[in-house]
């Protein structure tokens, strides 16, 4: 009788260790697998938030020189600015056309606005898109800068003053040879 007791309860603990490991290799299998699948999922989503963020950080870092550029032109032709919008849009990696780039200027030249429509291309390993941004800078000349725009239209009328003035010396001194 204590052989059949003995022999009932060490199946018993066998059975329930037996048991107990299969549970564990299936139970830790299928969190192995779980955990595979986390960690491709998030591996997947940081590749694409990294790749995604990089156009917005260079469009931030180009709306950042369109400022720089926008302050300093006020003295400068729209063909001159549109060079340096293009220039630097080529620098940073932009895909611009002359199309994209529309500059206004408002009443006596006291305020500018600056249109763009450009785009970044995305690659993605796999495939590439680009993504569209569309950005609208609008600036109007602060007092010191009316200042210097008026000193440098009066010292252009003076200039071509002194021009007409030597061309007809000329003339003269022409007539009498």
């Amino acid at each position: 009788m204590y052989n059949k007791f003995y022999k009932s309860t060490r199946k018993k603990i066998c059975s329930f260790f037996i048991n107990t490991q299969k549970k564990i290799k299936e139970e830790s299998g299928f969190s192995l697998k779980g955990l595979m699948i986390f960690i491709l999922f998030v591996a997947g989503l940081t590749f694409l938030t990294i790749h995604l963020i990089r156009p917005s950080y260079c469009s931030g870092r180009f709306k950042t020189a369109i400022n720089g550029i926008a302050v300093d032109s006020f003295s400068k032709k729209d063909q001159d600015i549109q060079e340096e919008i293009l220039a630097r849009a080529k620098e940073l990696g932009v895909v611009m056309d002359e199309e994209d780039v529309s500059i206004n200027w408002g009443p006596k030249q006291e305020s500018l606005e600056i249109k763009l429509a450009y785009s970044l291309p995305v690659d993605l390993g796999f495939y590439t898109y680009n993504r569209q941004f569309n950005y609208t800078l609008q600036k109007k000349l602060s007092y010191p800068q009316k200042r210097i725009n008026q000193t440098n239209q009066k010292m252009q009328g003076s200039y071509n003053k002194m021009l007409d003035k030597a061309r007809k010396a000329e003339e003269k001194l022409n007539d009498y040879k």
